[in-house]
């Protein structure tokens, strides 16, 4: 029975241990700051990134320097929209590159 399971074992730890494994896969982030039209940054805004090929959505809410940050975002274009309560939304197109990094996204919200 031992025998059986060594094989098993084997193929599992080639694969994690890879960067080549059929698990790895680069991500990047999408980043930025939400300010209002005089400048003053602006907490709690909803700001959600939709693949456009997949439709999947990833959320986050800016902290209380108007900060978001969205992690492990696979590489591909996005549609990003950042909307706060009484505030028209804001749409912005960006691009997750291959290689993944860090894409920095600004919004101004009127």
């Amino acid at each position: 029975m031992n025998s059986k399971l060594s094989p098993c074992i084997l193929l599992f730890a080639i694969l994690f241990a890879s960067p080549y494994g059929v698990f790895s896969q680069t991500t990047g982030s999408l980043s930025g700051t939400v300010r209002d039209s005089s400048g003053a940054v602006l907490p709690l805004v909803e700001v959600a990134a939709t693949h456009t090929d997949t439709g999947h959505i990833r959320r986050e809410t800016t902290d209380d320097q108007g900060r978001y940050q969205i992690d492990r975002v696979p590489p591909g274009g996005y549609t990003l929209v950042a909307w706060y309560e009484g505030v028209v939304r804001q749409t912005r197109s960006v691009t997750v590159p291959e290689d993944g990094g860090t894409v920095d996204v600004d919004f101004i919200l009127r």
